[in-house]
């Protein structure tokens, strides 16, 4: 493999004045979640959402798939 020449090096990558910002990522506040498991001593498997979903979809989600919302 051939070997970049240190003057290669100086006169092009010198120039370079580009400057890039990087976003920053905020973590998401959770409100709750459907506890798909049951409360089980070896612990529960949850979904949690940011977003509180209404009454309905809550109610639907307990009686029809035995569901349970956890507010945290």
């Amino acid at each position: 493999m051939a070997k970049i020449p240190d003057s290669f090096i100086q006169d092009h990558l010198t120039d370079i004045k580009e400057t890039y910002h990087v976003n920053q990522i905020t973590n998401q506040t959770y409100v709750g979640g459907y506890r798909i498991t049951g409360d089980s001593p070896n612990g529960y498997i949850q979904f949690n959402f940011v977003k509180k979903p209404n009454l309905i979809n809550r109610l639907f989600c307990k009686w029809c798939l035995g569901w349970t919302w956890e507010n945290f």
